[in-house]
């Protein structure tokens, strides 16, 4: 009894040990750590990396945190390649099979650039807005990956950071940490002078709201852990401000980290609206939001903007 205990928390802290990229110590470390002994349970959320170069050249196991991604998309053809490149490719990335993106009916070529990526693709009567579309990719997401340690909602037009997978494994290696999202910038290539000067005031602005209140909105890519996520009701099925009210739900359940790194952000609604009269426009909607909660008047007025 005493031994299997002793067992049981090496392996534990082997697993934290590996899941924060540090390697394991010790020539027994070599041999067992992350492939684990004979009938061991798996721990929940982790999975091995066959990846990793061992010790001798040879291929030994690595506990990884595995993260699905959903991605909710309408007539994205043009920015969704860029994404799923970031997220599936290099050190830590995710696997193109536990990217989900769920549609709403686009018209372009959407679904099949996802499709030639390897990614999954969610269609049906119920993706129909943004919120009911992250809902039914996280259900279709934790359906089929059952042991995924966390869900990473991204908008198809932002660019998380390099690193961002491997940040969100340190990050939820605390368990503390029920989830969290990243610092945003907008994409200023091809943009003015005036308009940057703008764009940053956008951003400045955003950083002061969310460090204050804590509230990421989605273009921030919130992550979350799929247990509490479920017990949080799962994403809100709303048109507009499913972000705002999934924080909202997060925070009462534990503790959301803002991450180092930054979303790259499409700046083309701002652009088109003028980034301080859209800016104006988000707070006073946001505002509606809490005040009165008339969700689907201004969703529909939001979505006429859009279009």
């Amino acid at each position: 009894m005493v031994r299997r205990r002793l067992r049981r928390r090496r392996t534990l802290r082997l697993a934290r040990r590996h899941v924060r990229g540090v390697p394991a110590r010790g020539p027994a470390a070599g041999r067992r750590g992350g492939g684990g002994g004979r009938g061991r349970a798996p721990l929940h959320g982790l999975r091995l990396d066959n990846q990793q170069p061992g010790r001798f050249g040879g291929r030994r196991g690595r506990l990884t945190l595995r993260i699905v991604v959903v991605i909710p998309a309408l007539n994205e053809a043009e920015t969704l390649g860029a994404l799923l490149a970031r997220i599936t490719r290099g050190a830590g990335a995710v696997a193109a099979a536990d990217v989900f993106v769920s549609d709403s009916g686009s018209t372009d070529a959407t679904t099949a650039r996802a499709a030639v990526a390897g990614c999954v693709v969610i269609r049906g009567a119920c993706v129909t807005g943004r919120g009911s579309a992250l809902r039914a990719g996280v259900d279709a997401a934790l359906a089929a990956a059952p042991d995924a340690g966390a869900v990473w909602m991204l908008h198809a037009d932002c660019l998380p950071p390099e690193d961002g997978a491997a940040c969100i494994r340190g990050a939820l290696a605390d368990p503390a940490v029920v989830g969290g999202a990243f610092g945003q910038r907008f994409n200023t290539s091809g943009c003015g002078r005036w308009a940057r000067h703008r764009l940053r005031l956008v951003v400045f602005f955003n950083r002061v709201r969310y460090g204050l209140t804590g509230v990421y909105f989605g273009d921030q890519g919130i992550f979350v852990r799929p247990g509490i996520l479920a017990a949080a009701g799962g994403v809100p099925p709303l048109d507009l401000f499913e972000d705002v009210e999934l924080c909202r739900r997060l925070r009462a359940a534990g503790k959301l980290v803002l991450l180092p790194g930054r979303m790259t952000t499409s700046p083309r609604r701002f652009l088109a609206n003028g980034p301080i009269r859209q800016l104006v426009r988000d707070a006073w909607m946001l505002l509606r939001h809490r005040l009165r909660g008339d969700g689907p008047a201004y969703a529909e007025a939001y979505a006429r903007r859009r279009g």
